[in-house]
């Protein structure tokens, strides 16, 4: 089974290694926008929890990644 749909099945041992991979790029990425750290580290924490919590199903990492990047802009 792939990474993509055990995320769709939020199994969190797949979570942790999304958040892994993608936290800190995140975090920089956020802060680009909020110009605070503490705070571009909340959005994505929350991003993350809501991906963890979500009912979002996803086709493809492309899309997964499409989708935590838009989250954190909005």
């Amino acid at each position: 089974m792939q990474y993509v749909e055990k995320i769709n099945m939020r199994k969190r041992e797949v979570f942790d290694r999304y958040f892994r991979r993608y936290y800190q790029i995140l975090c920089y990425f956020a802060c680009h926008y909020l110009k605070e750290q503490d705070e571009a580290e909340d959005v994505v924490q929350d991003v993350f929890m809501k991906l963890l919590n979500g009912e979002e199903c996803f086709d493809s990492e492309n899309h997964l990644k499409h989708y935590l990047y838009k989250a954190v802009r909005n």
